[in-house]
């Protein structure tokens, strides 16, 4: 994040300038760091693009798997994580950008997989919403079930 922009409307004093060049800066970055979820929703997949996470105003929920050695947090790590930011504003019932990470690896061996989620009705909480992300990213094959049961 080029920081120059920053110092110069600090210098003018104008409080509105520096937040607006801060506001700026923090959406441009964050529009940086989503390229590769809206990658996702391109073409190749059949469904259309979704605006910029966390452009809309919308919420994020991170669940992160981790493993604590000994069931002791000290040497903790992380195994897996679901990503789902909210595409709709917040609206009533929401889209979501969905992003799941395994250190084991998901289809393909790819160490993460993004996909749309449609149709969740915020009302119903988080348990839902998670549940409906895992259960769409096994019916589409980008999670590996073991067929050893």
């Amino acid at each position: 994040m080029p920081i120059a922009p920053i110092f110069e409307a600090i210098e003018t004093g104008d409080i509105n300038q520096i937040i607006a060049v801060v506001d700026a800066a923090f959406k441009k970055a964050a529009r940086e760091a989503s390229e590769p979820m809206r990658r996702a929703f391109g073409s190749s997949t059949g469904m259309a693009a979704g605006p910029p996470l966390n452009q809309t105003g919308g919420n994020m929920l991170i669940v992160k798997v981790e493993i604590w050695p000994g069931g002791f947090e000290e040497g903790k790590f992380e195994i897996g994580r679901l990503e789902a930011a909210n595409l709709s504003a917040c609206g009533e019932v929401s889209s979501y950008a969905i992003e799941l990470s395994d250190s084991n690896g998901l289809a393909g061996g790819k160490p993460t997989v993004a996909f749309r989620l449609d149709g969740h009705l915020r009302a119903d909480g988080a348990w839902p919403l998670i549940h409906k992300a895992l259960t769409q990213a096994i019916e589409n094959q980008l999670v590996p079930i073991s067929s050893k049961r």
